[in-house]
């Protein structure tokens, strides 16, 4: 497809849903679509808005990155929910790292809690406006009432009516269905191992994370833990010496108050 047909494709879309201002409300299913978008300069005047449906408006996105390269559009389909190709997925990741983008960023730890407060709020809005059970509903002291009545007893694994409350499942089979598919697809930085539900997934984690591969079990790295001046064969020999638990040097070694605690190569 060249890049002329792109173009008049990606103006045709957004110029005959222009139209569909009037039926863009809160709980519509309409989104309000930058025509130039934020990232590259556009305005938030009416003239430069859009209507667009959630599959439209991902199109959009990969419509415009792909004629102007932008990485910024294939953060803005994932965000929208495509379940983008792995290449994709590639690109989105060295972009972040190369712009500190996201946890690349050094604000990272501090902004999280200003993030949640936000999504929070989000769904607060929506529970108020729709009635939605979601996220805040089953927070709130009647969500928590209604979860009880639902069986609390129960583990959540298994309570398949609580689940399809949420809108996690629809039915058992489903249920299990996710379960048998849980964490087989695992990552390895030759130490650690983590695991995943999918392939994208895994990908995804992959692509921010230069020293992880695919698969493998880890192996199995023989350490000593040293407070700067003494070495210990071992994080109990370690909290033996010191009169603590073994969690207790494990959280000294990554706290940053206590530099001088490491693990080192045996």
């Amino acid at each position: 497809m060249s890049d002329n047909t792109i173009i008049t494709q990606y103006h045709e879309l957004v110029n005959n849903n222009i139209q569909y201002k009037e039926d863009w409300t809160y709980g519509s299913g309409l989104h309000r679509h930058h025509i130039i978008p934020r990232h590259s300069g556009g305005l938030d005047e009416e003239n430069n808005y859009t209507y667009l449906c959630v599959d439209d408006h991902i199109l959009a996105h990969e419509l415009l990155y792909k004629i102007y390269d932008n990485p910024n559009d294939l953060r803005a389909m994932y965000m929208l929910g495509a379940k983008l190709s792995t290449e994709y997925r590639i690109i989105i990741g060295n972009f972040c790292r190369d712009n500190d983008i996201g946890f690349h960023n050094q604000k990272w730890d501090t902004s999280r809690p200003e993030w949640r407060k936000k999504g929070i709020e989000t769904q607060k809005t929506l529970y108020e406006a729709n009635g939605d059970k979601n996220f805040y509903y089953w927070s709130t002291t009647e969500g928590r009432k209604e979860r009880a009545s639902l069986g609390g007893s129960i583990s959540s694994k298994t309570n398949t009516k609580f689940l399809e409350q949420q809108g996690t499942f629809k039915d058992k089979d489903k249920a299990i269905a996710a379960a048998k598919l849980s964490a087989k697809f695992p990552v390895t930085d030759g130490t650690n191992m983590k695991k995943f539900q999918s392939e994208e997934d895994r990908q995804e984690f992959l692509s921010f994370n230069s020293d992880w591969k695919s698969g493998g079990k880890p192996q199995i790295r023989k350490v000593q833990y040293t407070n700067g001046t003494d070495i210990f064969v071992s994080r109990k020999a370690a909290a033996d010496f010191h009169k603590v638990t073994p969690d207790t040097i494990t959280n000294w070694i990554k706290s940053p108050k206590k530099p001088e605690w490491k693990t080192v190569e045996s």
